[in-house]
């Protein structure tokens, strides 16, 4: 009982996960400052300037072969290995992409973006030392990336490591007081530590940014109910299933909730509504309310 639903959405330097873009992120992988629009015409374009217009076009596949052919023409140019690299972990080709990013770090040490898309394929492969540090390289290249900051944290909590984690997260807050992910991720991470009250002041933080957002919500809802504040803790998992009707975990906290406070028959209710939304997600909690069920309507008079 009691667990939390935990959201932890890296940051991309390529591609942008979730609601947040890095203050480094490219949304292209260029770094070229060609203009397509007043270049004198593919004639006159290298490779690479070439790949870059096909990307920005939307041409994937055909800006991937450029690519690959840039690197062919220019094995030393980081710019080129760092964007077939990027394209390469776009398909999910991260082995490919790893072996170019590694060459554009190489290549060009001091470049964050590289250096944080390389943490990032790094924890692709669930090769999370790795991850961390090159994420504490590009650190100490862009300290102010709050994005950099982020993703260190996701990957330290990957690893139970909360206590740095909570300082990776709050500088990403302290860097970017907007960044509503962030402030929900330290909330896990404190919970994780044990400290609740801390947990839930970053899950309200969080909710001041997105009222809307029902993990955050749910998770303040857990700790509410552990600080001993039922009622409000019954709220809160109300408002997540008003807003996301199939939150089987919402349904399950509040069904223990109401019967925490002998409200039975709304309690029944709850639970058959997490029986019918569980969809077989959690075999063991829909069990045990199957047998909550039965004793419950066997007590009856």
């Amino acid at each position: 009982m009691n667990n939390l639903l935990k959201t932890t959405s890296a940051i991309s330097f390529f591609a942008l996960a979730v609601f947040f873009a890095s203050a480094t992120a490219q949304e292209n992988p260029a770094f070229s400052q060609t203009d397509p629009a007043s270049s004198a015409g593919p004639s006159s374009e290298t490779p690479l300037a070439h790949a870059h217009r096909l990307y920005g076009e939307g041409r994937r596949k055909e800006a991937l072969l450029e690519y690959e052919n840039a690197v062919r023409i220019e094995p030393e140019n980081a710019e080129a290995r760092y964007a077939l690299g990027a394209v390469y972990r776009e398909e999910e080709r991260f082995e490919e992409a790893l072996e170019h990013l590694e060459e554009a770090v190489r290549l060009e040490p001091v470049d964050a973006d590289a250096m944080g898309l390389l943490a990032n394929t790094f924890m692709d492969l669930g090769r999370r030392e790795e991850a961390i540090d090159r994420y504490q390289d590009a650190i100490k290249i862009a300290p102010d990336d709050f994005g950099l900051h982020y993703n260190l944290a996701l990957a330290l909590t990957d690893r139970g490591m909360f206590d740095q984690a909570v300082f990776q997260y709050e500088e990403a807050v302290r860097l970017n007081p907007d960044f509503m992910e962030a402030y929900y991720n330290l909330g896990n991470a404190f919970y994780e530590k044990g400290q609740i009250a801390e947990a839930a002041r970053s899950y309200r933080a969080a909710l001041h940014l997105n009222p809307d957002f029902p993990p955050a919500i749910y998770n303040l809802g857990v700790c509410l109910m552990k600080s001993g504040d039922k009622e409000q803790a019954i709220g809160l998992y109300e408002k997540a299933l008003v807003l996301k009707p199939d939150y089987a975990e919402a349904a399950y906290n509040l069904g223990y909730a109401l019967l925490d406070l002998n409200r039975k028959e709304e309690a029944v209710k709850v639970f058959e509504t997490f029986l019918s939304q569980e969809k077989g997600r959690f075999p063991a909690q829909a069990a045990e309310i199957r047998l909550e069920l039965e004793k419950m309507k066997s007590s009856r008079p």
